[in-house]
């Protein structure tokens, strides 16, 4: 299966209420699903990390062999191609999964489009923060599927509005790309190994901080994606 699935997202404050969309369509441009999340207040760029996050979710539960993502935001797009470094601290854990993500797919290429050419997704991420701020400021994720794709999984939260197919934009050009090596802690979660076998549990990575007026301070950005559970034991030196 060939999916094209554009992302987009946006932070009304930046930070502030903040939202994502991700419209999914075959090479042909027929819709094949839409998907939306409200994320409470947070950055533009969290936000485009976590439409892409999603993206990649979803071609992975459907068994894509081949994924093209188009997004808008230049600076996620060249970080996912290698050409620019991740250098905020909140940002690098969602680089990573995304990166994880990337590789358990068998072809993947992501494609920067001007927003003009990314429309639908800029709606989708509209409407999420709209619905969001109706409900209060809920956090929700909300997905619709064709008859041909829901067949193959559940529908998560209420549907969304359905629309006509619309045409898809060739980009001027692919890039593959070129990600940085996935680090050990992301390796270490991993499946286990071919044929079934499950991996030997690893040995717990210690980071080491030091608490300053309250707070920990660490040598270096956690290298986990969200919802890692991590455990602090003090140790006086």
């Amino acid at each position: 299966m060939e999916l094209i699935l554009h992302v987009d997202g946006g932070s009304r404050g930046n930070p502030g209420p903040a939202g994502y969309g991700v419209f999914i369509t075959d090479p042909q441009g027929r819709t094949l699903a839409k998907l939306k999340g409200a994320l409470g207040s947070q950055t533009n760029n969290f936000a485009e990390y976590r439409g892409l996050i999603a993206a990649l979710k979803y071609a992975l539960e459907k068994k894509a062999a081949n994924v093209t993502i188009i997004a808008d935001s230049q600076l996620m797009v060249r970080q996912m191609q290698g050409h620019y470094q991740v250098k905020s601290e909140s940002l690098r854990p969602l680089y990573l999964e995304a990166q994880r993500l990337a590789h358990a797919l068998p072809r993947f290429r992501i494609e920067h489009v001007l927003r003009g050419n990314n429309k639908e997704a800029d709606q989708l991420a509209n409407d999420a923060m709209d619905e969001a701020r109706k409900q209060g400021g809920k956090v929700l994720e909300l997905r619709w599927e064709s008859p041909a794709m829901s067949g193959a999984a559940s529908v998560s939260g209420a549907p969304a509005e359905s629309s006509p197919a619309a045409p898809h934009r060739a980009p001027a050009e692919a890039s593959r790309v070129s990600p940085e090596p996935v680090t050990a802690a992301i390796q270490s979660a991993l499946p286990g190994l071919a044929g079934g076998i499950p991996a030997k549990e690893p040995a717990p990575e210690v980071i080491e901080g030091v608490i300053e007026r309250g707070q920990i301070r660490l040598p270096r950005a956690l290298p986990w994606p969200d919802g890692t559970r991590i455990t602090i034991r003090p140790r006086r030196s």
